[in-house]
C-alpha cells in the first residue's frame, strides 16, 4: 500500500482475509510513499513477486506520470491500482465501481431516475461520478466549499448549488453522496453539512467515510428517517475489484467486511 498510512489503514486485514479464501500465501504490505518517491517506490517493487499495488491520497494522480491508465481510470482522472505486465506499469481505478457494487448489494436498488446530491470535488467524488453518470440519474447536483473546483467537473445537464441551499434541494427518494473527508476518526464529531429536521420520503444517504461506521452524518440522516450506506462497503468491494484485476481470481466480501469491522472495534 502507498500513499497516506491513514487514508486505509484497515486495508491489511480486509486483504489477508480475501487472500485466505483460496488459501493463497501471499501478504499485504502498507508502506508510506511521499509523491516524489513514487518512481523510486515502484523501480523497488518490480519483481516475480509482486501481484499489485494500492494507491491512495496523494499518489492517486501523481500515478498517471509513471503508468498505462485504462480507460475507466483515464475517464476519473484517478488511480487506485497498479500492476506489472513484465514492461511496465498498468494502471486502474476501482473504487468507483467498488461504491457501486456496495450500493447495489447493500440496498438492494438502483440509481436510475433518482436525484443525486453529491458533496465534495475531490478524487473520490470523480469516481463516484463516472459510475453515477452510468447510471442515468434523473439529475445531479454538486456541493463544494470552493465552487469552482465543483464546476469544472459538471458535464451537460449538471449544477453547482451552495451549501445553504441543501435542505431546498433534497427531494423524495433522491440519493445524497458525501465524498469528503469530514467526520472521518479522529474528527468524528463534525459532518459536512447539516440536515434539515424533517426529510423528504425515501432519502438514501450514502458517506465513503468508513471510520467510524457509520459517521455521525449517517447517524443523524437514519434518525431522520433516511436509508444509509456507509464507507466500509466501498473499501471491500474496492479491494475485490482491485484483487480481481491483478490475479484473476475475485473474492468472496462477506469475510473481506468481516475481517475490516473486526479491526475498527
Amino acid at each position: 500500500l502507498l500513499g497516506s498510512p491513514v487514508a486505509h489503514a484497515r486495508s491489511p486485514q480486509l486483504h489477508q482475509a480475501a487472500y485466505a479464501q483460496g488459501g493463497q500465501r501471499w501478504h499485504f504490505e502498507r508502506r508510506g510513499v511521499v509523491p516524489e518517491r513514487l518512481e523510486a517506490a515502484l523501480a523497488e517493487l518490480v519483481g516475480p513477486n509482486l501481484l499489485g499495488v494500492n494507491l491512495t491520497l496523494p499518489l492517486k494522480e501523481v500515478a498517471f506520470s509513471h503508468c498505462s491508465p485504462s480507460a475507466e481510470a483515464s475517464s476519473i482522472g484517478a488511480i487506485n491500482c497498479l500492476r506489472w505486465n513484465g514492461q511496465h506499469w498498468e494502471g486502474h481505478n476501482s473504487d468507483g465501481q467498488g461504491w457501486l457494487d456496495s450500493f447495489h448489494e447493500e440496498l438492494g436498488t438502483t440509481i436510475g431516475g433518482r436525484k443525486v446530491l453529491v458533496l465534495g470535488a475531490g478524487g473520490a467524488c470523480r469516481a463516484i461520478l463516472h459510475k453515477v453518470r452510468q447510471q442515468q440519474p434523473a439529475s445531479l447536483v454538486l456541493f463544494n466549499r470552493t465552487p469552482e473546483r465543483a464546476r469544472a467537473l459538471l458535464q451537460e445537464g449538471e449544477r453547482v448549488a451552495d451549501w445553504s441551499e441543501f435542505g431546498d434541494e433534497l427531494a423524495p427518494h433522491c440519493l445524497v453522496i458525501q465524498t469528503t473527508s469530514v467526520g472521518m476518526w479522529p474528527h468524528q464529531d463534525q459532518v459536512a453539512v447539516e440536515w434539515p429536521d424533517s426529510l423528504p420520503s425515501g432519502v438514501i444517504a450514502s458517506d465513503l467515510v468508513y471510520n467510524p461506521s457509520p459517521t455521525l452524518w449517517l447517524q443523524q440522516a437514519s434518525e431522520r428517517g433516511a436509508r444509509t450506506l456507509d464507507g466500509c462497503g466501498m473499501l471491500v468491494h474496492q479491494a475485490v475489484r482491485a484483487i480481481e484485476w491483478w490475479t484473476g481470481l475475485k473474492p468472496k466480501s462477506a469475510p473481506m467486511r468481516a475481517a475490516l469491522l473486526a479491526s475498527l472495534r
